[in-house]
């Protein structure tokens, strides 16, 4: 496996189709979410059988077993099969981590699957020295100029808990610096090349900044292929959408560890704070990478145990500290269920009553892997978080006001692909009507 990760190249792997293919195919997507216009040839089926294979594997490493990933890739289907685990392994975030396990040896899996996987594996490392070799010389620079940068989610947690950075695949860079350093910031990206996109949100910043070479494209939606599009989020706090949609308390970060990545020096949380972060950030994302983000739980949870350190007083201290006690309840109760022992129990308990009824409801109906696709339109999934008339008639009127801070393009793209999944999801529940009754 080794030897076969190392003979790839990634970074000259040409898209897995043109990219103006690929670019229709996730406009088709955004608009119908069916699985046939983003993946010619699978179906919503074969992929989330995949995903639970995967679960199943992921599941027995953590917990210490002889593990293999099964999914029968062999017979005439041999090339469909492998190909879902492949699809599954970058819905599911893992197709890297997957890749590190079988070449330790942790995991075994049939060839044509492990080809796959060595694939994941080597675009998720030539990835993250790409990103790297872009991002680090302006966050040198703002550390030489005393803005102490900090890190947050991704690189942070690539760097810091898993068996190597290219391990952890990310689509953005989350960097935080001190209000009062956020112009000062601006300028260095700026002076590097770095291109700025709308500001969101007008009491707290958060501003995208594309790299250099431009905005790029998705190279592929097999795998996190080494040249696809990524970012730079500048934050002056713990902006986090859906959080300061309910919570007025400021999301101030504790910055009590330090991370040096090539020779620079980073602000980072420590274990206590990083648990109570991820988890409240990823359980407003639930199909985002979901089982890479429990896993990641899983990993700080014991570092900090292996350290000494883990203290669930002070993981909800944190919580309460920003009012984001109701956040983090899914992704804590996942864990939990994906190795059992994982979380305290009685904070578990603590978490269960401070979040809504229908996040309780939503995170019962979950497992780590399935749904894999949000392929459904959920009225309860979207309100999870409003508690009250006033909530939930703020979050319908998210629906129809203009983006804050969106480009007009990309206002009205956005509202080109919801009307068209309502119309889509219309015709689909008149189609299982009639057929119902027909029958």
């Amino acid at each position: 496996m080794t030897d076969l990760v190392s003979s790839l190249s990634p970074l000259d792997d040409p898209p897995d189709a043109p990219l103006e293919t690929l670019r229709r195919r996730e406009d088709a997507w955004r608009s119908t979410h069916r699985v046939e216009a983003l993946w010619p040839g699978l179906d919503v089926a074969v992929i989330q059988s995949a995903a639970d294979a995967i679960g199943t594997a992921v599941r027995g490493v953590l917990r210490g077993e002889h593990t293999a990933l099964a999914f029968a890739a062999t017979g005439p289907d041999a090339e469909r099969r492998a190909r879902a685990v492949g699809v599954a392994a970058l819905l599911t975030g893992v197709g890297p981590l997957l890749g590190t396990w079988i070449a330790s040896g942790d995991l075994e899996t049939e060839p044509a699957i492990a080809r796959v996987l060595a694939r994941h594996l080597a675009h998720g490392r030539a990835r993250e020295a790409r990103i790297r070799a872009t991002l680090m010389p302006v966050l040198a620079q703002m550390e030489r100029e005393g803005l102490e940068p900090g890190l947050i989610k991704g690189l942070h947690s690539a760097h810091a808990y898993f068996p190597e950075p290219g391990a952890r695949p990310f689509a953005d860079v989350d960097v935080v610096v001190p209000p009062a350093a956020i112009a000062h910031a601006e300028r260095l990206l700026g002076d590097a090349g770095f291109v700025p996109e709308q500001r969101l949100g007008t009491t707290t910043y958060k501003r995208e900044w594309l790299p250099p070479d431009g905005p790029g494209d998705v190279w592929s939606y097999e795998v996190w292929h080494a040249r696809s599009r990524w970012k730079l989020d500048l934050h002056d706090g713990l902006n986090f959408r859906e959080v300061l949609e309910y919570v007025r308390t400021p999301q101030v970060p504790r910055f009590t560890d330090v991370l040096t990545i090539d020779g620079v020096t980073f602000r980072v949380a420590d274990p206590n704070e990083s648990i109570a972060l991820f988890a409240a950030h990823a359980s407003t994302e639930l199909y985002s990478q979901r089982l890479l983000r429990l896993v990641e739980l899983v990993f700080v949870v014991r570092r900090a145990t292996a350290l000494g350190t883990l203290d669930w007083g002070a993981v909800e201290s944190s919580l309460a500290e920003r009012g984001s006690m109701q956040f983090a309840y899914p992704m804590l109760a996942l864990a939990e269920r994906l190795v059992p022992d994982t979380v305290d129990v009685a904070l578990l308990a603590r978490l269960a009553m401070a979040t809504t009824a229908r996040a309780r409801v939503v995170t019962s109906s979950l497992s780590p892997t399935a749904p894999i696709l949000d392929a459904s339109f959920s009225l309860r999934e979207r309100l999870i978080w409003a508690s009250g008339l006033r909530a939930t008639m703020r979050w319908m009127w998210r629906m129809v006001v203009p983006l804050e801070g969106a480009s007009r393009s990309r206002q009205l793209r956005t509202y080109r692909h919801r009307a068209m999944r309502l119309l889509t999801l219309g015709r689909s529940r008149r189609s299982h009507s009639d057929a119902a009754r027909d029958g």
